[in-house]
Order: C-alpha cells, then structure tokens, then sequence
C-alpha cells in the first residue's frame, strides 16, 4: 500500500485470511472468484503472496483479490490492494566524462587518429579544436556515439605538431557539458630533426611558495587530505599509496603530506580538495605546452568517483587532464603528462588542480610536482 520507491519494476502482493483459502486476483475490479485466472503464487493457507512485475516509475496500480475457502464459500466483493510506484527526480545532471585519448606524444609519421572517451551515460557528443564552444554551437559530431563509447577519427596531423580538441556531450534529458574536456596530444618530429629550444612561461617544483590558493573558489567538501606544499610521508596498503619522495627536490604538491596513525589517517576523505595557481601571461605566439609530473594512487576500495584532475581557467574553463578511480589497487608511481595550451594563447590563466574521494570512503592519494609551462 502507498508509495513504493522510483526504479520499483517488481513487489509482492500479500495478505492474510482468517481461515485456509485459496486467493486469486484480476488487474481489473468487479471479477467473480470463477473467473478470475491469475491465482496466488504461495496460498492454500492463511498466508498468501505472488510476485507482480512490469512496474514503471509515476504509475498507480490496484489489484482485487477474492478468496475461495475449503466449504467452496468466494468472496462476493473485492479486496484492494493499491499502490503508486514513485515518479524519478528528474536528471540534472550533465555526463560524466572520462578516459580521453590519444594523451601524449604521438610516433613522428602519424597523419591520422582517433579521439576517444567514455561517458557515465548514454550521450551524443561533440568537439572542437577551438576551447569554450557550447554544445549547441560545435559544428563536429563523433563519428561513434549515442552510447557511453564514443570515437571519431581526426587526420591532417603533421610532425611536430601539437593539437587539442574540446569535446561536451549532452545526454538523453538535455544535459550538455558546461565545460570542455580537452583530448590533447603532440606528434613527435622525425629523427634527427632539431626541436626549437623551449622557452620557460612558467615553471614551479614546489621548493618554494609562490603563491598557490587552496580551495579558491570556497566549495570544497573534502575534510582531510587537503591539497598542501611540502616534504611527504610514506604510507602503504599493500603496496604504497603516498610516495615518500617527490619527483625532485624535496617538496611537492601532497593530498595531506603527513603518514599519521594509519595508512587511511591523511587520504582524502569527504568529497572534493582543489588548489589553484598564480596567475599566468600566455604569450599570443608559438607552441605552448603544460607538463608535470603526477600520480594518482587508490585502494581496491575506490570507484570512478574518485579522481585526480588538471583544469585550465580562462576565457572558458577547461579540463585538460583527468585519472579516474577504479575498483582495483593502484600503487603510487611518478609519471609526467603534457597537453598542449596553444589554444588558451594570449590569455592569462590558472591551473586548478582537483582531486576526490567522490564515493564512499575509501583511501584515496595524489600528487603533483615539476609543473611547467614552455613555448616552442
């Protein structure tokens, strides 16, 4: 009776007689006994049930019973049991999206690839190689969507070359991307071809301050391993999950540098922890490259909700690099990363560095260092 929750496909309808009987019911009221022709699973007893499936979220539904104890006496009338299956809250919420590639460098000779990624829902999703188009106005559609893989074969590359393209999905309840989510990657230049000498725009390993905000735009929910500059501590569950050393030096940025009581004391726990850069003066002209050195380490306890994310603020913010959770250990390794920036040149920008623990708890670290940006 009432109200059964949102997502109910199935119940079991139930109820008790004062003397052994065998009930049947009719979707329909004002049916005889004899005629109706959907009879109890379990009945015989007091004690009746079967199972009704086919339920839909925002409907109502009645079913009439009539009992037929062992002197053959049928109910005359009906016995009601009725109920609603609740309406879904309706979805808000804009695709997740995750797994981009090609990341990295591509082998020199590489003229065409394939942009790739995955969506936490069915989606349409499309790209640009300009950043902070919406949805509506990106000409570009992928070849393979509408599910939650999605691919498309882009050509025309050149050695040398550096390219980024800006993808936003929209999902089945009108719910677009507000932001990009950058696929970026470089094709390498043949052997024995000279590379223009890189010139530093920024660079930070973290020895010193210069002047990162923490939880700049005041939203963070994470309650422990929050984003700090320093010298971190080792800890391990099996394998290790904050690496003792850093990529060089002696500092780096930690989600919680300290090892504390136990291996779970400083991880990430809460939701969200972010931190954010100076300001930086893109110059107009030329190759321009973010890399840094990462790791994103998880126990068998994490989810997809978990992650470790890079975002450029400028014009349009954008995410240029993301790792995702997964339900597997994950060890604690140093690797670097490069994207190209080329289209956010001439702006002055942030580097807003995320990381969560989205899920339930579970243990959860990052880390960052050798941050730089360079112009070829």
């Amino acid at each position: 009776m009432g109200t059964l929750p949102a997502g109910t496909t199935q119940t079991t309808l139930a109820l008790t007689t004062n003397e052994a009987a065998t009930c049947r019911y009719s979707p329909t009221a004002g049916v005889p006994y004899d005629a109706m022709t959907q009879t109890f699973a379990t009945t015989g007893s007091t004690a009746h049930s079967t199972p009704v499936s086919g339920l839909v979220d925002g409907r109502s539904y009645a079913f009439y019973v009539r009992c037929l104890d062992a002197a053959a006496n049928a109910n005359p009338d009906d016995f009601a049991i009725a109920f609603t299956v609740d309406s879904a809250p309706p979805d808000t919420t804009p695709p997740v999206r995750s797994g981009g590639q090609p990341m990295g460098e591509l082998p020199a000779g590489t003229t065409q690839t394939t942009l790739a990624l995955t969506t936490s829902e069915a989606a349409t999703c499309r790209y640009s190689p300009s950043a902070g188009v919406p949805y509506d106005a990106m000409t570009q559609t992928f070849a393979t969507t509408g599910g939650t893989a999605h691919s498309t074969p882009v050509s025309g590359l050149v050695d040398g070359g550096s390219y980024a393209f800006y993808v936003r999905c929209l999902d089945a309840a009108a719910n677009a991307s507000p932001d990009d989510f950058a696929i970026a990657f470089t094709v390498d230049s043949p052997a024995g071809t000279a590379p223009r000498a890189a010139f530093s725009v920024f660079a930070d390993d973290f020895e010193t301050d210069q002047g990162w905000t923490r939880n700049p735009k005041g939203t963070d929910t994470a309650t422990t391993g929050l984003w700090e500059r320093g010298d971190p501590q080792a800890t391990a569950l099996n394998g290790p999950k904050q690496l003792g050393t850093t990529a060089s030096g002696a500092n780096c940025l930690v989600t919680g540098r300290l090892a504390g009581s136990s291996v779970g004391t400083h991880d990430i726990d809460g939701g969200v922890t972010s931190i954010r850069s100076p300001a930086i003066a893109l110059p107009v002209t030329g190759q321009l490259t973010l890399s840094f050195s990462y790791y994103l380490a998880h126990a068998s306890n994490s989810s997809s909700a978990d992650f470790l994310r890079v975002q450029i603020v400028g014009s349009t913010p954008a995410t240029v690099f993301e790792k995702r959770g997964a339900v597997t250990n994950a060890d604690a390794v140093w690797r670097t990363a490069s994207v190209s920036l080329n289209s956010f040149a001439g702006q002055t920008i942030w580097i807003l560095i995320e990381a969560a623990d989205g899920g339930g708890a579970s243990l959860v670290e990052a880390a960052i260092d050798d941050i730089a940006i360079t112009q070829q």
